[in-house]
């Protein structure tokens, strides 16, 4: 019997670990929906916009209300920047922001 409760434990950490989303999922989550939204109609644009803010997403991660609010707004981009920016704005240090230049 506590080998079964055991197992099951181990299992159930195992497919938790397996289901928390990499930084470059939620890089991907927070990003396609962005750069569409911000009518970028070209696929070669597309495809800079997105690698120009999965740039700036791993050097200046959201937060999971920010990425939450983006992926809700994936089909509502008229309220996505009025929704979505007082969960997504972060101030930056003078640090991040030499970094950026």
């Amino acid at each position: 019997m506590v080998r079964a409760v055991w197992l099951a434990l181990v299992l159930a950490g195992a497919c938790l670990a397996a289901c928390a989303p990499s930084p470059e999922d939620q890089a991907l989550d927070l990003c396609q929906p962005l750069c569409r939204c911000n009518d970028v109609p070209l696929p070669s644009e597309q495809a800079a916009c997105n690698a120009s803010c999965e740039r700036r997403f791993a050097m200046h991660p959201s937060s999971d209300a920010c990425i939450d609010c983006v992926v809700e707004h994936t089909d509502r981009c008229p309220t996505l920047a009025q929704d979505c920016t007082p969960l997504c704005t972060q101030p930056m240090t003078a640090r991040a922001q030499e970094r950026d230049r």
